[in-house]
């Protein structure tokens, strides 16, 4: 291994001399090349994400260069440097750093390393409103989605017991809900299983209230100014308000 010279002498029977020479490098150490930065089967919220690496070799490095994905073109590292300028799209990416030096010796070095999405899916449910009452069994459940990267869409509701996928992230419009109080949570992901989640709560009333005027007893003669109207009122979920009209039923 290394520099060599060699002189060759000729004379003749005269002592005439004359010489030649020649210096050579015996080289068959391959160049050492190392990714140092992704560390393999990185996931990483980087679309800039640097290559780094190192290289020497005994004698003298001659060229550097890289391959990725697709492997259909070769880049040169001038000057060896690391690969700085790239932007990567999202998903799953190969990276193969090659190295030879002045004797032809190659050797290479490759990482693997997956780009993801750090932001959630924009979510909010639309309608109903928050803590809504309402008579509508067939209630929808309107909202919006929103990410580059949109995957899956599904809800869950009251027991959370079970997920149903909504297929294209559609409203949830098939449903006819119970009497009495609902819970809806919709979440949607991303490619990069970013999550997010949005939730309304309503309560779905038919019944009408029952409401009784205990006394007087109808067609009632009484001699009696101030009289009270007594009544009882019930409802299955919640009353909000009473209130009464006489005579012309103009007021109330």
């Amino acid at each position: 291994q290394g520099l060599h010279n060699v002189t060759v002498w000729a004379n003749d029977t005269s002592n005439n001399v004359n010489q030649s020479s020649v210096s050579f490098s015996i080289d068959s150490i391959f160049p050492d090349v190392n990714i140092t930065y992704p560390i393999n089967k990185t996931q990483i919220a980087d679309s800039g994400l640097d290559i780094n690496y190192t290289r020497s070799d005994t004698q003298f490095l001659s060229t550097c260069w890289y391959s990725n994905d697709s492997y259909s073109v070769n880049t040169t590292l001038s000057n060896c440097v690391n690969i700085t300028t790239l932007t990567w799209s999202l998903g799953p990416h190969n990276v193969s750093i090659y190295v030879n030096d002045s004797s032809g010796n190659e050797n290479r070095t490759s990482v693997t390393f997956n780009v993801t999405d750090s932001s959630n899916p924009y979510l909010s449910i639309l309608s109903p409103t928050n803590n809504t009452n309402s008579t509508n069994t067939g209630l929808d459940v309107n909202y919006t989605v929103s990410d580059s990267n949109l995957q899956s869409c599904w809800y869950s509701n009251d027991t959370y017991l079970v997920n149903i996928t909504l297929a294209g992230c559609v409203n949830l419009t098939t449903i006819t809900w119970t009497e009495g109080l609902h819970n809806v949570t919709v979440w949607a992901n991303d490619t990069s299983n970013n999550v997010n989640k949005s939730s309304v709560s309503f309560r779905i009333d038919t019944v009408f209230p029952d409401v009784n005027i205990t006394y007087p007893i109808n067609k009632t003669e009484i001699e009696d100014q101030n009289l009270d109207i007594n009544y009882t009122r019930s409802d299955t979920q919640f009353l909000s308000t009473c209130w009464y009209s006489n005579d012309t039923y103009l007021v109330n």
